[in-house]
Parts: C-alpha cells; structure tokens; sequence
C-alpha cells in the first residue's frame, strides 16, 4: 500500500473526491474527469461536475475553546439534471464521504486512510446550470435523542400517573454512569407493588451500598430510609424486556417522595472499553466512546478509538458521574463532558474523535520552516479576555435537588498560577465553572488545573501552511517541534524546535493551512 504522503509528494497536486449514494444510486464527482485504479476491480470514474473544490477542515474558536466542522457547501455543474432523481427517490438524507486522492494511489489506499470527511446531503438549490447542497457533519445526524426509554404503560402499566410526587408518566428512564454516593432520583412505576425505577441499563450490584447493613436510599428531606424495607433488583427487565435497575419496597412510600438513591452506574463486561472485566464505566473518554457506540447510530469503524485511548492516557485518575435523566440529544451530552475536560469533537480521518491541548503530549512531527517562496508565518495571541485568575469551581451536583454540594476556590491566596497571572495581568475577573458530571474533590481539582494552565496567561499562536505531502497525516491535537523565524529569541533566529500543539486545519487543494498552540507560553 501506498502511503498518501508519499504519493503527494511525487503528484504534488492533489484532488478531493466527493462519492454520495442516493438509496443506491452512487454519484461521484470530482473538479475534473479522473479515473481513480482499484486492484480489486474496475477503476472508479469520478465525473469532472464539481465547479470548485471544498476547504475541508476544523474551525477551532479560541473564545469557547471549542472545535466545529459542521458542514461544507458544494456546486456541481447540473447539465446530468440532478434534480430528475427527486421523483424517483429521496436524495436529502443520503451519505456522503469527501476523499483525497493522488497519482499512484489505488482506490483501496484511500477508501480507509484518505477519508476526508463524513456527512449527510441537504439540497439548497438549483437551476438550470448549478446544483447546489451541503454535506452535513455526520454526529450532528446520527447523535439521536436519549434517554430512548419512556416509563409508559408498554413499559410500566402501573406507573404512577397522580399523586405522590405526581405522574411520572412520559419521563424517561434514566442512564446512569459512574459512582454516586447519592443523588439518582427514583420514579415510582409501579403503585402496588411500590417499585422505583433507579437508571436503565446494566448496574453493578456488587458494591456495599446494597448490603443489608449499609442504608442507600433517602427520602425527600435527605434522611435515610432504613434498610430491610426494600429489595435491590440490579437487572431487573421493563414491560418490553429491557434491563432496567429498581428498588422493591415493602410499604408505601409516597409520604417520603421524593426518593433518592446511592447507585454504582454502568459497568462494562466487555473489557473494552477500561481493559478490565466489569470494571465501572467512570472515565469520561470511556463514556464518551460508551454513548458514541451504543447510544447513536456510529458505526464502530467509524470512531476514533486511538483519540479517545489518548484521552484517557492524559487524565489519569480522572473520575464522572454522569446521569441522563431528562431527555436531550446524545451529543449534546457528549460536548458537555468534553468541555468539562477542556476537550473537543472533531472528525479525524472521517471519524468521530476527540482532542485536547496538553502540554505533554509526545511530539509526532518535525518541520523546519517552509521553504515555498513568499511563506508567511502569522503570530499572534489567545484573547487578553480569557485570561483567569480567580476561579471558582463547583461541583457534586444532586439531580434530586437541582443544586450543586460542593464548591472550591482558586486564586491568588491558595494557587501559584494564579499569584503569577495576577502579578502580569492584575485581578481578574472571577469566573465560575461548573462541573455537572464529578463528584469528588480530586476530580474537580484536577480539571481546574487544567483549565488554568491553558487561562491563567495568554498563549502564542501560529498560522502557517505548508505542503500536503508534509502534514497530511497530522491531526488536531497532535505535538509538534516547528522552526518559526519570525519568533522572538534572543539572537533573532526565531523559535528553534518549538512544540506547539496542532489546534486547527484546513485543507485547500496541495496546501494545507494549520493553526498551532504555542506550548511555552
């Protein structure tokens, strides 16, 4: 196999390939006619109708420290009148994969490695020379809504529908992840046989909350409900079978709701996911793959585990508690736990990942400065307006009560960060985060020094671009070692063997325009 950075190097010009399938029907197009060899078939024939190429790459918004590759907008020459295809069936909604492709590559070298970007059609307009669509990012389409489950009477007949703490009716079946002490609120969904509904989903029933001799369950002014009143079912089914965890009382509680409960949430049987057996998903790279893979329609090829894998790597000790009880789209829980770890979701390669900027991150490529004539090198700064230096943190949010138990403070009294930010910029505004998913102190602290070390001062940033062939391969979070000439030193040769971390791409026709996180700042 032919890597695509050998083969740009030696073409030097390289071409996007745009592939839909219309129910069936496969449409390829290119700029120009190209005929793409595949060693086991005939070579795939890729009309010359695109009117332009696409700039396919991340945007990357240093205010919100998030990354977007939402969507790309193309025009194809309409004399095949797409539009005739409408009648016959549904063109809005089909796949598309974006590709790159160069000389001397076959069509097996790129159908994985050369995979560009992944989304869905969406006609805008047309007429009787342009055809034009977007090709929306995948996970915006295939993240669906969760909790799926509603406790109804298929799921439930005789769920609480008044009185108590009243109908519990059309409200989801909660997911549960992680430890919590206290906190998952319990729905009645059964009146005469008073049964409380704790999370669907598998739960580990092995800890020692549900000992006879360790009372776990709380009623509406947070006192304990004795034990020996009630019976643990931690893989109980609902009316159409699927597992759900419960909790069996002998007596009538409506006088105590609303109940709580201590619960262990999903474990993972696979060793997949942590490497262990039944070890407890916790992690929150291991429930964001946990929610990508079993709660949206990604298929297993298409994640980047390697990104999340790294994820993991990097936060060591890293703990979540993450309950899903009210229903909302799978990816907005997704980002939500990422931006709790100063992470976010791009696409690598056409598949969902994940990146971070870590200032240890091992260093994967090397590059002087290019050598193209009229190569310019912008540096510039992060925002002065995101510079922090008093912080407040607060998290142990109880889903109960809607309020956060537990708040810490870091500033110029308690942290060596802080005292040098203040020392440069003077106070700081206070900003408060919030931590809806961790429910202990060393996670917590651990976050909020993360967050400082990327806030407290401002950071160097470099735009440049350099050839295809020399970086295709780089992806966002990735280290580097960059000779910039134009950076400061003290003998005016510039930065030397600088790490910076990759933050932005774009890729526009042979060059490849990057945006980089200076490290040492």
């Amino acid at each position: 196999m032919t890597t695509i950075a050998e083969a740009l190097k030696i073409a030097r010009k390289p071409w996007v390939l745009v592939q839909a399938d219309f129910q069936g029907l496969l449409k390829r197009w290119a700029v120009k006619n190209l005929s793409v060899p595949y060693s086991a078939g005939d070579p795939l024939f890729f009309e010359g109708r695109l009117l332009a190429e696409p700039a396919i790459g991340t945007s990357f918004s240093l205010e919100s420290m998030t990354c977007s590759l939402r969507s790309l907008e193309m025009t194809i020459a309409n004399d095949g009148r797409l539009q005739d295809e409408e009648v016959r069936r549904r063109l809005d909604g089909a796949k598309v994969t974006v590709y790159l492709w160069a000389d001397g590559l076959d069509w097996a070298d790129i159908a994985t490695n050369g995979v560009l970007f992944r989304g869905y059609f969406a006609k805008k307009s047309h007429d009787a020379k342009r055809y034009a669509f977007t090709v929306t990012e995948s996970p915006l389409i295939e993240f669906g809504a969760i909790p799926r489950t509603t406790i109804n009477a298929a799921t439930w007949p005789s769920h609480r529908t008044e009185g108590g703490a009243g109908s519990v009716a059309g409200l989801p079946q909660a997911i549960v992840y992680g430890d919590w002490p206290r906190g998952v609120p319990l729905k009645c969904i059964d009146t005469s046989a008073y049964k409380y509904l704790a999370m669907a989903g598998e739960s580990d029933s092995t800890d020692a909350d549900y000992t006879a001799t360790t009372v776990n369950v709380y009623d509406k002014d947070g006192a304990v409900v004795a034990a020996g009143g009630f019976t643990f079912y931690p893989a109980g089914r609902d009316g159409n079978g699927g597992a759900v965890s419960y909790f069996d009382f002998t007596a009538d509680k409506v006088a105590s709701e609303p109940l709580s409960a201590s619960i262990r949430g999903i474990p993972d049987s696979s060793g997949f996911y942590t490497g262990t057996t039944d070890a407890l998903i916790e992690h929150p790279a291991h429930i964001v793959h946990h929610l990508i893979a079993t709660e949206t329609k990604t298929a297993h090829d298409r994640i980047d585990v390697q990104s999340l894998k790294t994820m993991a790597a990097r936060l060591p000790g890293v703990k979540f508690a993450t309950i899903i009880n009210k229903a909302t789209d799978a990816i907005a829980v997704v980002d939500r736990i990422l931006g709790q770890c100063a992470y976010a979701r791009t696409q690598a390669r056409g598949a969902a990942a994940v990146f971070g900027i870590h200032p240890d991150a091992p260093v994967v490529y090397r590059s002087g400065r290019s050598s193209q004539a009229g190569d310019v090198v912008m540096i510039s700064r992060t925002p002065d307006s995101k510079v922090v230096n008093d912080l407040s943190v607060k998290y142990g949010l109880n889903p109960s009560t809607g309020a956060y138990e537990s708040e810490m403070a870091f500033d110029y009294t308690n942290d060596s960060l802080c005292r040098l930010s203040v020392y440069q910029y003077g106070t700081r505004p206070r900003v408060t985060l919030s931590y809806p998913d961790v429910q202990d102190e060393g996670t917590a602290r651990v976050l909020a020094q993360r967050y400082l070390s990327l806030f407290a001062f401002r950071h160097d940033i470099v735009e440049r671009s350099e050839p295809a062939f020399r970086c295709i391969d780089i992806v966002e979070g990735d280290a580097a070692e960059l000779d910039v000439l134009e950076g400061p030193s003290v003998d005016g040769a510039g930065w030397v063997a600088e790490k910076f971390i990759l933050i932005e791409r774009a890729i526009t026709g042979a060059v490849i325009n990057q945006k980089w996180w200076r490290v040492a700042t």
